[in-house]
């Protein structure tokens, strides 16, 4: 009788301590959760798998599908140390909200207060400052593509049916970059098209390649199988440049 109320408290005193123990670390766990929001709300905005971003200003939404826009908006936001500011809770004005989906459907969301405040899920944090101006810019162009513009191409392999020429001249360089300079190119809906009359792979100073187009029309031509529509290309300065007669 004596052996079995022994071992009736011995595993009352285990319970005790094993819901004691759960008390303790759970708070504890439930408290470190909580301090990682920030970091895994931004880390998540980081993601290869975002295919859409959507701008708020002012009552005002602007979807931004661009891949190039969707990678400059993941690079201004990214920040690696947040400092919590209960203080700022309380604020009601704010310039950017940015939302970020992936493909499955699944969104992460920060609000911009300003240059150095974001409020992720009601909570505000200290970050490093943004540069609010390429959010600007991404908010007022999200879905303008740069063409040939950056500023690493140094030269240019450019094909026209069987031929193959290789610009290497910065000066032609330039000039060709600057036949889509002014233009702005929004991505459409493909519809097919083929046929083609220039592909022009752009490449930096090592020859690796920056950019590859492939003009279809004077209006239109293909990123990655991707279609975009702009202004009219000067194709008789681009055959004066590369010395093609495409009407031979």
């Amino acid at each position: 009788m004596l052996r079995r109320k022994n071992i009736i408290i011995t595993l009352a005193l285990c319970v005790a301590v094993l819901v004691s123990t759960i008390n303790v670390v759970q708070p504890s766990y439930a408290k470190a959760k909580k301090s990682n929001t920030a970091a895994r709300v931004m880390q998540s905005l980081q993601s290869k798998k975002i295919n859409k971003i959507t701008i708020m200003k002012n009552g005002k939404r602007v979807k931004i599908t661009n891949p190039y826009r969707i990678k400059t908006i993941q690079r201004t936001l990214k920040r690696s140390k947040f400092v919590r500011r209960k203080k700022f809770d309380g604020l009601k004005g704010w310039i950017y909200t940015v939302t970020a989906q992936k493909k499955n459907g699944k969104s992460v969301k920060i609000t911009i207060i300003d240059d150095t405040l974001i409020r992720i899920h009601g909570k505000v944090y200290k970050v490093k400052k943004l540069d609010l101006k390429k959010v600007k810019y991404c908010y007022h162009h999200g879905n303008i593509t740069p063409i040939l513009q950056n500023n690493s191409i140094k030269s240019m392999t450019v094909q026209f049916h069987d031929q193959t020429i290789e610009i290497t001249e910065p000066e032609k360089v330039e000039r060709a970059k600057k036949c889509f300079q002014d233009n702005k190119f929004q991505r459409i809906r493909n519809d097919g098209a083929k046929g083609w009359i220039y592909r022009i792979n752009a490449k930096d100073k090592d020859g690796k390649s920056v950019q590859e187009i492939t003009l279809i029309s004077e209006t239109r031509l293909l990123i990655d199988q991707r279609l975009y529509e702009g202004k009219k290309v000067d194709l008789d300065s681009l055959d004066e440049l590369f010395g093609i007669n495409r009407y031979e």
